[in-house]
């Protein structure tokens, strides 16, 4: 039996018939699936975190206690559940294990789980002209795959792993890497190019020639991306001048200005979001982050110290952006 999906023919075999009773239950186990899959990349995101800043390496190097040097035993690394079994403590010193590690494990696992509901089991209804098929389920699109909406899930998960990093080094008032930025850079523009979107912008020459959908992505990625590069680069400069203006006893003491660091990070997560939802996307995520941001403030208005709070606006904006896409697509009145 074929069933037509665009461009794409996906064949079932006729002699595997599933209950239609039992396609919430695939549903559920697929999305757990995918939620594991969200605390590995979230384990790792911890690694990358705490390494990059001290020059380790986030690939050689095994997973170690910081304060006994002693690695860690594969059944006490599982994400979530080691923390748990472990009590946040070290195996063999005890020292405490922040529970910032369990925290960015179960978020970034429950945003895999969140999309993998929202994207794949629908469809991808999300999408502006959304959905991309008329057979949702995990049981349609993923055990029988429909490799368009797998990609575009895919780039997505990616984006918001990528922000997470980057929401970690703002709370730690720290900038983001620039091999991680480069690399998150290449990976997206791979991806969008590689697996063309349904949204992104397609347009024709003067005499009707449609131009070649490869180099509309790409200037659609840096469009989308040129405003928080600008914002990046520009709180780069201020920081390089402040440093070289300032004296060199105060220069030790303070390397950069925190409000400096903290909107370079959000300028680099901004540029990030433009690049992976194209150009268009950004009033939307505007709005988004301004109604993150605010909320954000009432919340820990009382806390001295708030590190990271515009990066996390972004992060929020560019999750809701994703969840809601096509309805916000729609108020607008944008193009999709």
């Amino acid at each position: 039996m074929t069933f037509r999906r665009g461009r794409i023919e996906t064949f079932y075999s006729p002699t595997l018939r599933i209950s239609p009773n039992r396609l919430p239950l695939i549903d559920f186990i697929t999305a757990l699936w995918f939620g594991f899959l969200g605390a590995c990349v979230g384990s790792f995101l911890n690694v990358v975190a705490y390494r990059m800043p001290r020059g380790l390496s986030v690939v050689w190097q095994p997973s170690h206690c910081p304060n006994c040097k002693r690695p860690i035993r594969p059944y006490d690394n599982v994400p979530v559940l080691g923390w748990l079994w472990l009590r946040g403590r070290c195996r063999d010193c005890r020292a405490p294990i922040s529970p910032r590690y369990a925290i960015v494990e179960t978020v970034v696992g429950a945003v895999f789980f969140l999309l993998a509901y929202v994207e794949i089991f629908t469809g991808g209804a999300n999408l502006p002209g959304g959905p991309l098929t008329e057979l949702p389920g995990a049981w349609h699109t993923v055990w029988n795959p429909f490799w368009p909406l797998l990609a575009t899930y895919g780039q997505h998960a990616l984006l918001m792993a990528l922000l997470t990093a980057i929401v970690l080094f703002a709370l730690d008032e720290v900038r983001a890497p620039r091999a991680l930025l480069a690399a998150a850079f290449v990976l997206i523009a791979v991806a969008a190019v590689g697996f063309p979107a349904a949204w992104r912008p397609a347009a024709t020459l003067p005499g009707g020639a449609p131009v070649s959908g490869v180099l509309m992505t790409a200037i659609d990625i840096g469009l989308g991306a040129l405003p928080g590069l600008l914002l990046a680069f520009a709180c780069r400069a201020d920081g390089r001048a402040s440093k070289r203006f300032a004296s060199k006893k105060r220069r030790r003491k303070q390397p950069a200005k925190r409000s400096s660091v903290e909107l370079s990070n959000a300028g680099m997560a901004l540029a990030l979001v433009g690049a992976a939802l194209g150009l268009r996307a950004l009033p939307t995520v505007a709005a988004l982050t301004a109604a993150a941001a605010a909320g954000l403030h009432l919340a820990t208005r009382r806390q001295p110290k708030r590190p990271g709070l515009a990066t996390a606006a972004i992060w929020i904006a560019a999750l809701g952006q994703l969840i809601i896409w096509r309805q916000l697509a729609a108020l607008t009145g944008l193009p999709s």
